[in-house]
């Protein structure tokens, strides 16, 4: 007795061999893209947090250095004006965030004199220092400093005065007002321009206590 056999029985083993290597490959390269997209997001987001501390950042400096107080007969504020650290007395609105590390600021309602020091650390950050200042007394010896982190990854930070007669120096002679403050900034990223120069607002008078 003869059986017919069909030619539908089933693949074969070279069949299926080709089948799963069409399959891998195409699994491989979902995967690749898969990588590569999760790795351009978490780019994105790495730099979308990076642009956000820097514009953070120079809007508190804008902020603080166009406030200063340097050569004011008026005002007996201390100042150190370094190549690579900048102190002077300034002045914080209230509920004001000088950096995205600060908790809370004075809750007065009237901008507060603070004694102000901007400089690097060795964690190669850009940081500002501060505490309450009240001419006259005793007040920021005694007070302790808060920390704000303004900016990461700060490889050199320098500081240049602008005096009454235009020259920028790298420091400021006693007595003598400071027009502007220039700093160069480098090794934080593409995004922040590595020079800001920001104007004193002459004149500019806080109450005090």
């Amino acid at each position: 007795m003869k059986h017919e056999t069909s030619g539908d029985g089933g693949f074969t083993l070279l069949e299926v061999l080709v089948v799963l290597v069409v399959f891998s490959l195409l699994q491989l390269a979902l995967w690749e893209g898969l990588h590569l997209g999760l790795a351009a997001w978490k780019r994105q987001v790495a730099g979308s947090a990076a642009l956000e501390q820097q514009v953070t950042a120079e809007a508190a400096l804008r902020r603080l250095i166009a406030r200063a107080q340097i050569g004011d007969p008026e005002v007996d504020a201390p100042v150190f004006c370094g190549e690579d650290r900048f102190l002077f007395v300034s002045s914080l609105d209230p509920g004001s965030r000088p950096g995205p590390r600060v908790v809370s600021l004075s809750q007065k309602s009237e901008p507060q004199p603070v004694e102000v020091t901007i400089g690097r650390d060795r964690a190669h950050r850009l940081v500002m220092r501060w505490r309450p200042w009240i001419s006259g007394e005793a007040l920021a010896g005694e007070e302790p400093y808060r920390e704000a982190v303004l900016l990461d990854h700060v490889d050199t930070v320098t500081f240049r005065y602008q005096m009454r007669d235009g020259h920028w120096l790298a420091h400021c002679p006693d007595g003598l007002p400071v027009m502007a403050v220039r700093l160069h900034i480098e090794g934080v990223g593409p995004f922040i321009q590595p020079d800001i120069a920001i104007n004193i607002i002459t004149g500019h008078r806080w109450e005090r206590d």
